[in-house]
Formats: structure tokens, C-alpha cells, sequence
């Protein structure tokens, strides 16, 4: 049975996943990014969702890049009186980074206290990843920043991600994708539920129910 229409009406698809239909889909995190815009609305096409989620991913690498910096691996060729530990201005690498470091310092206590009956989340890749990504959604949005609970929204993201990537149907192996193509659009499935891309792919999802729950936290 068809999980995805084959046009820009995701109604029913929405109904099912309302009323539970979709609980023990493999592919759950696909009706989650197509319900929050992260995949592109219109026809159901899997090169263009591929597309835009590569296009995505390289967004989130960039921002990691970004704002992830440590001063310790890049002081060469820079002026001592700037930039080192000891320096008080505020575009000193290292007064951003003490500031980076205090913000995940308090990531950290929420996300070792996040669900300890589950393994799941006790592991360091995992925590490494819900680290980085609240990290750049933080700097992403400075007025809000992190706020206490945001890890929890995060955590549902990306344990559904891992679910379905560690699953990844080939072929529509749920019941079908966008009216059960085959072919070269049934090999395009995994790429859009690697493994290796669930932090960027949480981060894409995170970042758009935050555009529309964000005032929740606001300080």
C-alpha cells in the first residue's frame, strides 16, 4: 500500500499519522520532514527530496565548520595580542570560545540526564551528535539560544532517524514510496536514510518544528 501520494496532498498521509498509522512505518521520519517542509512539497519525487536534503546536509556541515571552532588548532600565523586565552575582546576566538564551551557545558547536564532508562541515548555518539547539532541551532539563534527541554524535542528526532536508517527499505520495502516507483528511485530511498546523516537530517527537522514551537522557549 501507498505511504506517499503521488501529488502535493499530504492529507490523508497526515490523517493516518495522526491517528497512529504510522507507529511502526519504517520510513516515519520521511512523513516527518514532509509534514515540516523539510522535503520539498509538490509531486512526490525522490531525486528532488534527495536533492534537497544533500543540499541540507552540506548547510549543516558548513555550520559546523562555523561555529564549532577550537582556537587551540588554529593560532598559527594569528596576532598573540588577540588572540590567546587571556585576551578580553569580544571577537576574540577565545572569548567565543570560553562562551561555546559554557553553553555546551549546560548542553551536557541535560542531555546525561535524558532518558536514563534507555541506552539508546547513554551513548557518546549519540550525545556527541545532539551536542553539536543544539550547539549550532544555539548559535544559529542567538535571541533564543539554548533553551532546557529543547534536548527532549531533539531526542524523539533523532532516535526515529536512527530507527529508520538502521531499516532503510529498499524499493518502497514499507509498502511503497511515492506510489511505489522502482528503478533508480528505489535505490534513492537509502540516501535519504544513511546512517552516517542522522545528526544533519535531526538538525533539518529540529531547526523547522523549532520555527514552529520556538516561542515556547523564548526567555
Amino acid at each position: 500500500r501507498e505511504l506517499f501520494p503521488t501529488s502535493g496532498d499530504v492529507s490523508k498521509l497526515h490523517k493516518r499519522a495522526m491517528t497512529g498509522g504510522l507507529r511502526n512505518s519504517t520510513i516515519r521520519s520521511l512523513a516527518w520532514r514532509l509534514f515540516l517542509g523539510v522535503l520539498p512539497a509538490g509531486e512526490c519525487s525522490l531525486p528532488a527530496w534527495v536533492a534537497a536534503v544533500e543540499e541540507q546536509r552540506a548547510s549543516y556541515d558548513a555550520r559546523c565548520e562555523e561555529f564549532l571552532v577550537d582556537p587551540y588548532k588554529q593560532s598559527d600565523g594569528a596576532d598573540p595580542l588577540v588572540n590567546n586565552p587571556l585576551a578580553q575582546t569580544e571577537d576574540s576566538a577565545w572569548t567565543k570560545y570560553f562562551e561555546l564551551r559554557q553553553l555546551q557545558k549546560d548542553i551536557q547536564i541535560d542531555l546525561e540526564r535524558l532518558n536514563p532508562d534507555d541506552d539508546f541515548f547513554r551513548g557518546a555518539g549519540v550525545q556527541g551528535a545532539m551536542l553539536r547539532a543544539l550547539t549550532v541551532w544555539a548559535c544559529l539563534n542567538p535571541a533564543t539560544s539554548y533553551r532546557q527541554g529543547m534536548h527532549e524535542v531533539l531526542a524523539h528526532i533523532v532516535k526515529v532517524l536512527h530507527e529508520d536508517a538502521s531499516s532503510a527499505p529498499e524499493g518502497g520495502g514499507d509498502g511503497g514510496v511515492c506510489g511505489g516507483q522502482e528503478g533508480s528511485d528505489a535505490e534513492l530511498l537509502p540516501k535519504l536514510l544513511h546512517p552516517s546523516r542522522v545528526e544533519a537530517d535531526a538538525f533539518s527537522l529540529f531547526s523547522s518544528l523549532m520555527r514552529l514551537v520556538g516561542d515556547a522557549f523564548a526567555p
